[in-house]
């Protein structure tokens, strides 16, 4: 599955980063030093439930050098998702399932007035976790959960796919 980490900060730096440790098909976006530490040395997580360290990590400033995504996971502030909406623009096609991780209800709104609320499932993220230094994201505490389904409450092959890599990473999903 091909899954593009929008805001690869401690939320989605610390996910993608799981999901990535399990050979799922991640793309990090990102910027300055942290971006040249994830193309340098890779991602290192670190964290009471497990470290980690991925060392190929594909890492751009551009989510058109990803192609066409099957998930994309917002994980930017708040006020930075209409950006957000036009920037991963590129990555979204007849298929892609997109996730907000954010702080705050209208993320997912605001993705959903973007590409349609086919497109959009809800999402939130239970931890707390920061980039310590470019390239390493720290995980502290003994919660890193991820809650995500369909707006009807419904099970679907897109959430159940996205449940599947979750618990094979480790994700409390």
């Amino acid at each position: 599955m091909k899954i593009i980490i929008f805001g690869s900060g401690g939320v989605g730096g610390y996910f993608g980063g799981r999901l990535a440790a399990i050979g799922e098909d991640v793309y990090f976006i990102a910027r300055g030093a942290h971006l040249d530490a994830l193309r340098g040395t890779g991602l290192y997580l670190t964290s009471p439930l497990g470290d980690a360290h991925v060392e190929q990590v594909q890492a751009t400033d551009t989510v058109a050098d990803c192609g066409v995504a099957d998930v994309v996971l917002v994980a930017v502030k708040l006020y930075d998702t209409a950006a957000a909406a036009d920037s991963i623009r590129p990555a979204v096609g007849p298929d892609t399932t997109i996730v907000s991780f954010q702080n705050g209800v209208s993320g997912a709104d605001i993705l959903s007035d973007a590409f349609g609320r086919e497109h959009v499932i809800g999402g939130t993220s239970s931890i707390a976790a920061r980039i310590e230094k470019p390239g390493t994201i720290e995980q502290t505490g003994k919660m890193a959960t991820l809650a995500f389904g369909e707006w009807d409450g419904a099970d679907s092959p897109r959430t159940q796919r996205l449940l599947d890599a979750c618990l094979k990473a480790g994700i409390d999903a």
